[in-house]
């Protein structure tokens, strides 16, 4: 019984050239979706991404009514639930009142209410801005 070398040889040429060319076919198959959008989905990173596309210049007014301690608890909402907080965020820039923020922000707050370091950070928003004054 000889091995026929030639054969093997064919038949592994033959595996990569078919295995290149279904290679192949996926990429050109993903660019035309791509063109087309076929794969265009608004997903998390989307969502996250527009974070970075607020105005970081919070308005005047909202300084000069004494939302610092509004302006501290989002910043620690941030740490542990950042979609929320840039929700939030959002709302505040757009000239929400206090009463709706501060509801905003205890509502999302709930989620963390037996978090020892939460509330400890929380609390410090409430009393290192006030005391300073």
């Amino acid at each position: 019984m000889s091995i026929n070398y030639h054969k093997i040889k064919r038949n592994t040429i033959r595996t990569f050239l078919y295995g290149f060319a279904a290679i192949g076919a996926v990429f050109v198959f993903v660019y035309f979706g791509m063109q087309f959008g076929w794969f265009n989905v608004r997903g998390s990173v989307s969502e996250r991404n527009s974070y970075f596309n607020i105005n970081k210049n919070v308005g005047k007014e909202n300084i000069a009514t004494n939302n610092l301690e509004i302006i501290c608890k989002i910043n620690v909402l941030s740490k542990y639930a950042p979609l929320t907080s840039v929700n939030i965020y959002k709302t505040l820039t757009q000239g929400a009142s206090d009463e709706t923020l501060n509801t905003m922000i205890d509502t999302a707050s709930r989620r963390f209410e037996k978090g020892d370091l939460y509330i400890k950070d929380m609390s410090d928003c409430s009393n290192s801005i006030y005391g300073t004054q």
